[in-house]
């Protein structure tokens, strides 16, 4: 069973001395932020160093024997890591 509730009276209003002490007109001061936006769209121009790698296994004997890769046993089954560094002009 819904219940509605009865619409609560909200007051919007400010205090009398809040708006005799408003300046209309008066141009906004914006104030410097003091954290870098961080939603923003970047511009996409090349780094001058990328990194890049991946682990190496061995998938193919993996696979000839059957052997399921399980999340618990994976870092036992890596030989080794590739990295890759570009240096770009």
């Amino acid at each position: 069973m819904e219940r509605k509730l009865p619409p609560i009276k909200l007051d919007l209003s400010l205090p009398r001395e809040l708006v005799e002490d408003l300046h209309h007109g008066e141009p906004l001061v914006e104030e410097k932020p003091l954290l870098p936006p961080l939603f923003v769209e970047k511009e996409a121009k090349p780094a001058p160093f990328q990194l890049s790698g991946k682990l190496i296994t061995n998938e193919h004997e993996r696979d000839k024997s059957g052997e399921k890769l399980e999340r618990d046993n994976y870092f036992d089954k890596v030989d080794g890591a590739q990295l890759n560094f570009e240096f770009r002009n």
